[in-house]
């Protein structure tokens, strides 16, 4: 499976043969189930990282001087 079919898979874009062609793949290899399961993990890391950023830190700003 190519970089770029693993993330389409991994993503849910893979349909008809294409999709069942990974999935057979993913059947004989372990490597590759490997690699999609690390694929997965780092996604999913991302999408935690951004879903919310870090409020600022608001105990060290300076008082406004008007």
């Amino acid at each position: 499976m190519t970089e770029y079919e693993r993330n389409a898979f991994v993503d849910g874009e893979l349909v008809g043969q294409s999709r069942a062609d990974a999935l057979f793949e993913l059947l004989e290899s372990t490597e590759e189930r490997e690699r999609v399961a690390e694929l997965r993990r780092l996604k999913e890391w991302l999408r935690l990282a951004y879903d919310r950023p870090p409020l600022p830190d608001r105990r060290h700003r300076r008082p406004h001087v008007g």
